[in-house]
C-alpha cells in the first residue's frame, strides 16, 4: 500500500478511536473492526448491544467512487464519512443504505438504543456487577462530614463489616487467608472499633484530664485496629495484647530546660506496642533503644524529643504556635511553583518539579529544609508578596507521579498540603506524631501533678489553649485518617456546599 494510503487509513482508525469508541462504551455497545479495505478506504466495525447488531461503514471522504457506495451498501447498515458532505449526490447514488457526517452518529446510535433489548441489557450489567466485590464508598458528602465518617467506623465493629472489610483488603492484594485466620482478623478488628469509638464518642461530655486519657487510649485501639486490618500478617486480637504487655513502647523523661512542661521528653523503645505498629507500616525500627535513659545524658537523640517539638508538628496550631513559645514550628506548606514550572507538562517532569516551600513562622533555615528526608534539591530563598519565608525546591517525583502523589502530605479540614518534620528519624504521620502527643500529655495528666496543675490554674496556663485546639483537631482528623487506613482506600470527604463539594 502507497504511503498516502497508509496515512489515510492510520486517520481513520485514529477518528474511531477518538470519535466513537468512548460513546459505544458509556451505551454499552461492544465493538470490533472486522474489514480493513485499502481499496476505497474504508473500514468496516460491527457493534452489538444486547439483542441487536449493526455493521458500520467508515469511509475517510465523502468524494470516493460511487463504486465503493455500492459495495459498502451491501455489506452494512450505515455508511459514516470521517469529514463532511461535499457534493454527496455526485457519488452516494444508487444505494439504499443512509449515509451520514460523524457528527450525526450519536442520534443513529440513540435510536439503535431504544431498538435494542433493554430487559437483556440490564440482566447481562447486573451478571457483570455480581462478578465484583461491593465496592467500600470513596466520597462522603454532608453537612456534619464527621457524623458520617464515625457511622462507617461504628460498621467497622460489626464482625461482618469488619471480615468484608478484610476480604476487600485480600482481593485487592490478590491474597488469601484461611477460615480461621480470617475469623480471628474479622472478631479482633471489630472489637478494636467498638473501643475507639467508645472512647472518642465521650470525650466530648469529658473534663480536660479525662478527656486526654481516653483520646489516647482511643488511638491505641485505632492503631490496633489498622495493625489487624492489614493482609501482609496474621496478626488478631491474642497478639495486640501480648504486644502491651511490653508496655506502650514510649516513655518520658524530664528535660534539663528551665520550664519543665516544654522540655519534657518523650522516647521510643525496642520493645512494647508502639514498635510492633510502626513493624507493621513498614516503618525502619532496627535502631529503636532496648531501655529508658537514666540519665540526660543517656538520650539518644535521634529517637526523642521534648514535647513542645511534638506540637511544633501539629499543623492545626500554626497560628496559636508562634503566640505561646519561642521555638521553631516544625511544618511547611507546599505549594506549585507557577512560574517555575512554566514550560512543563501539568504537575509531572521528567526533570523534575519547582514547589515553593512556605515558612509561615519566618524561622525555618534553608538547612533545616536541606535535612528533610524528600530528597529536595536546588533549595534557595524565592521572592514573594504573599506572607510567609518561601523557599524553592526542586522535587523528582516518580515516573508518572504527580509531587502531591509522591509527598507525604497533610490535608484536614484546617490546613492543606503541609509536610511535618519527622520525629525518630522517620515518623512524619499526623495519626503517629499526634499518638506520641497523647501519650506524654496523659503522663502528665496521671503522673505530674504538679505540670498539670500548672497548666490548669498556674504559670504555665497558656498552653491550655493549644492543648485544647490540639484535641479538637485530634477529634476532627484522626476518625478521617483511619476510616482511609483502615478500609484500605482513599475516600474524599466534602462539605456539602462547599467549592469540593
Amino acid at each position: 500500500m502507497e504511503d498516502g494510503k497508509k496515512q489515510r487509513m492510520a486517520i481513520l482508525e485514529s477518528h474511531f478511536e477518538s470519535r466513537f469508541k468512548e460513546m459505544l462504551n458509556n451505551h454499552s455497545w461492544k465493538y470490533e473492526i472486522i474489514e480493513r479495505v485499502e481499496d476505497g478506504e474504508y473500514i468496516i466495525i460491527e457493534i452489538s448491544r444486547a439483542t441487536i447488531k449493526k455493521k458500520l461503514g467508515l469511509l475517510y471522504t465523502c468524494a470516493t467512487k460511487n463504486e465503493v457506495y455500492k459495495r459498502l451498501d451491501k455489506s452494512v447498515d450505515l455508511i459514516v464519512l470521517q469529514g463532511e458532505f461535499y457534493h454527496l449526490e455526485s457519488f452516494a447514488y444508487g444505494i439504499n443504505t443512509e449515509v451520514i457526517e460523524g457528527n450525526s452518529f450519536f442520534e443513529k446510535l440513540k435510536k439503535w438504543n431504544i431498538e435494542s433489548d433493554s430487559e437483556q441489557l440490564i440482566a447481562e450489567t447486573i451478571d457483570k456487577r455480581n462478578d465484583k466485590p461491593p465496592v467500600f464508598p470513596t466520597r462522603i458528602e454532608s453537612e456534619a462530614p464527621i457524623e458520617q465518617i464515625w457511622q462507617y467506623l461504628k460498621l467497622f465493629s460489626n464482625k461482618t463489616m469488619a471480615k468484608k472489610i478484610i476480604e476487600g483488603r485480600l482481593e485487592l492484594k490478590n491474597n488469601n487467608f484461611n477460615d480461621e485466620i480470617l475469623e480471628i482478623k474479622a472478631e479482633g478488628l471489630a472489637f478494636c472499633m467498638q473501643n475507639a469509638y467508645d472512647y472518642f464518642k465521650i470525650t466530648k461530655e469529658q473534663k480536660l484530664s479525662h478527656r486526654i486519657i481516653n483520646m489516647y487510649y482511643g488511638m491505641i485501639s485505632f492503631a490496633s485496629a489498622e495493625i489487624i486490618a492489614s493482609t501482609d500478617t496474621n496478626i488478631g486480637l491474642m497478639d495486640i495484647e501480648n504486644f502491651t504487655k511490653y508496655g506502650h513502647g514510649l516513655y518520658t523523661f524530664d528535660g534539663n530546660g528551665e520550664n519543665e512542661f516544654e522540655s519534657l521528653i518523650v522516647g521510643v523503645l525496642s520493645n512494647g506496642f508502639f514498635k510492633k505498629w510502626m513493624d507493621s507500616i513498614g516503618k525502619n525500627t532496627n535502631e529503636y533503644p532496648n531501655k529508658k535513659p537514666k540519665s540526660i545524658s543517656d538520650l539518644n537523640n535521634i529517637y526523642s524529643c521534648s514535647i513542645i517539638q511534638l506540637f511544633a508538628r501539629i499543623p492545626e496550631l500554626e497560628i496559636i504556635f508562634g503566640h505561646i513559645t519561642n521555638e521553631r514550628f516544625k511544618c511547611i506548606e507546599v505549594v506549585h511553583d507557577m512560574s517555575g514550572n512554566r514550560f512543563t507538562n501539568n504537575n509531572k517532569s521528567d526533570h523534575g518539579t519547582y514547589l515553593l516551600l512556605r515558612d509561615m513562622t519566618y524561622k525555618i533555615t534553608a538547612d533545616e529544609i536541606r535535612s528533610l528526608p524528600f530528597n529536595f534539591k536546588e533549595v534557595q530563598y524565592a521572592k514573594s508578596e504573599n506572607d510567609g519565608l518561601m523557599y524553592r525546591v526542586r522535587y523528582d517525583c516518580k515516573e508518572n507521579e504527580s509531587w502531591y502523589e509522591s509527598l507525604p502530605l497533610h490535608n484536614s479540614p484546617f490546613v492543606r498540603h503541609r509536610l511535618l518534620f519527622p520525629i525518630f528519624q522517620d515518623l512524619y504521620e499526623f495519626r503517629i506524631i499526634a499518638t506520641c502527643l497523647l501519650y506524654a500529655l496523659s503522663i502528665i495528666v496521671r503522673y505530674r501533678p504538679s505540670i498539670w496543675r500548672d497548666i490548669i490554674t498556674g504559670n504555665n496556663e497558656k498552653y491550655l489553649v493549644m492543648i485544647e485546639q490540639f484535641l479538637d483537631s485530634v477529634e476532627r482528623v484522626i476518625p478521617e485518617d483511619f476510616l482511609n487506613r483502615i478500609s484500605g482506600k482513599t475516600i474524599r470527604v466534602r462539605l456539602t456546599g462547599s467549592i469540593y463539594a
